[in-house]
């Protein structure tokens, strides 16, 4: 019986947007199709126009006090999908909707469930419980998003007792056009061939390892064996119980189209025992002509590559023969005394013979190969941690390593899927702690750049009232101060919500009810943190605490 299972971690924490573009020379001399600051996509370069996607976490925790210390009994986080694009593309926008609304309510039943187990399991008196609790992560991992197809992996692992988690995988490849999941046979004109080929990738990578994907009485003649029945299961419906004790159905392998190729992914125990993990299969579009169809066949001119699981490779073409190359990122978890957990002290991105090392800080990261419209390739890797998040790059152009330097800011949307379209979010602090987006571009040198000049305002849902009359200057369009118009009055009780801000100076505040905005002017006490005893109203010099009946810092 199977699981349902992943790995999440999406938290929109953020530093300042600097930007450090030290290039450090570890790789030699920058090749010659890299560092033009030409925007890396159009819409005319692009047959297949990108969309762009975007994950959003939604978490909970359960805890119970015991002789007065608190436990944490369950958690779990569960990432919606979904596409900026939504207008443009309707029914895929309502699949992917119907796919997070059933996701969010299983993993909240699934705590709910953990939380009784792990309550009884307390109550019974063991003594070792500790800081163990049950967990429930799914995150997406978008492979290819364009109107042909938009392919993302459902990555789940729960835990529920037990020497280790539960893990695997779900696949979606669907038409952004219809809606519909596309199947094998539309993708495949020779299945045959294609399970041929994958049966001899995983015999020659993993030997007698793999005795057990292979359907063979011998299972030490591994070769006769590709030629017998090979896999019992191959892309065949499995029929498993979740942790709700409820049926479940899904296919094995996992596959998604991707940006050079395909590629297909093996839950653990479905090729060999649980301590050789999952599987990836990856195959270029080269390698399977004759066997896929012609128009899945990638034709943008940019395209994003992302990591698909944890195992620190991602299979990319670096060199343009037409097979793919591992390109290994490496990680030295080290003890962080400030946080109480395990961060990466140094990272290490590896390309044949050549290597550079950075320190990183982040406890969690997602990589992502992003391919120019010039040529030249970038690595991105996002990192997270409590205090800051930030984007290190990478350029992996050809036979080329350099480390090119820092993007301040976390990915708003969890994800790179369109380089003309990265939403980076910072934690801002003005009238109240949330979060503010930017839009940027992907250059062909690798850098990001914006033509906004204020952060729109995300994941903060709460209404300011204010607590006595307010006068600011209006505007009508954009937030530019040429757009500013009159004062005007706003009574004591009004409802506004936060919709774009400088990140220091004002916060633009549109009234709930009669839809009018205005600009809120603050300025902060000298050397104050940001909270509500070190931010004044500029115009009348009160403290924003008695402007407001309630304001909502982080600190």
């Amino acid at each position: 019986m199977r699981r349902i299972s992943s790995v999440l971690m999406a938290l929109m924490l953020a530093a300042a947007l600097i930007f450090s573009a030290a290039a450090c020379g570890d790789g030699g001399t920058a090749p010659a199709n890299g560092g033009t600051d030409e925007p890396a996509i159009s819409s005319e370069e692009n047959i297949s126009p990108l969309l762009t996607g975007m994950s959003r976490a939604v978490s909970g925790d359960s805890y119970k006090k015991i002789n007065g210390t608190k436990y944490k009994l369950s958690t779990y986080s569960c990432e919606e999908i979904g596409i900026a694009e939504a207008e443009d593309y309707p029914k895929l926008s309502e699949a992917l909707k119907s796919i997070s609304s059933e996701r969010i309510s299983e993993a909240k039943a699934i705590n709910k469930l953990f939380k009784q187990r792990a309550a009884e399991y307390i109550d019974s008196g063991a003594d070792d419980y500790g800081e163990t609790h049950f967990s429930y992560y799914l995150r997406n991992r978008i492979a290819r998003s364009d109107e042909i197809c938009f392919s993302f992996l459902e990555c789940i692992q729960s835990y529920s007792g037990g020497p280790h988690p539960n893990s695997y995988t779900v696949s979606h490849n669907i038409n952004p056009k219809t809606g519909k999941e596309y199947k094998l046979s539309d993708v495949f004109d020779d299945l045959d061939a294609l399970i041929q080929k994958t049966s001899a990738y995983i015999f020659e990578k993993y030997g007698e390892d793999s005795g057990l994907y292979f359907d063979s009485e011998n299972t030490a003649d591994l070769k006769s064996a590709i030629n017998a029945g090979l896999k019992k299961s191959f892309f065949k419906k499995i029929t498993g119980m979740n942790e709700l004790g409820e049926e479940v159905r899904y296919y094995s392998p996992s596959w998604v189209l991707t940006g050079q190729g395909v590629s297909l992914i093996f839950d653990p125990y479905a090729v060999g025992p649980y301590a050789l993990g999952s599987v990836r299969v990856d195959f270029t579009y080269s390698e399977l002509e004759g066997i896929i169809n012609d128009r899945f066949v990638y034709e943008a001119e940019t395209y994003v590559v992302p990591a698909l699981l944890d195992d620190g490779k991602t299979a990319y073409d670096y060199d343009r023969d037409g097979q793919y190359d591992e390109l290994e990122i490496v990680t030295d978890f080290i003890s962080s005394e400030s946080d109480n957990l395990m961060i990466i002290g140094e990272l290490t991105v590896k390309k044949g013979d050549m290597s550079i090392t950075r320190d990183c800080g982040a406890y969690s990261i997602m990589p992502y190969i992003v391919h120019m419209s010039d040529g030249s390739d970038y690595l991105y890797i996002s990192c997270e941690n409590f205090y800051e998040s930030y984007i290190m790059i990478f350029n992996i152009t050809g036979d080329f390593l350099e480390y090119i330097g820092r993007q301040g800011g976390s990915l708003a949307f969890g994800s790179i899927t369109n380089p003309s379209a990265v939403h980076i979010a910072d934690r801002l602090n003005v009238l109240s702690t949330y979060s503010g987006a930017k839009l940027y571009k992907l250059l062909n040198n690798g850098k990001f750049a914006t033509e906004d000049s204020y952060y729109e305002v995300r994941d903060f849902d709460k209404h300011l009232v204010s607590s006595a009359d307010i006068g600011m200057p209006l505007y009508t369009g954009d937030a530019s101060e040429d757009n500013l118009k009159e004062y005007h009055s706003f009574p004591a009780g009004t409802e506004f919500e936060i919709i774009h801000t400088d990140g220091k100076t004002f916060a633009d505040l549109r009234d709930v009810k009669s839809g009018l905005t205005g600009r809120f002017y603050v300025t902060m006490a000298e050397g104050a943190r940001p909270s509500k005893e070190g931010q004044y109203f500029k115009e009348t010099g009160e403290a924003v605490k008695d402007v407001f009946e309630e304001l909502y810092f982080a600190d």
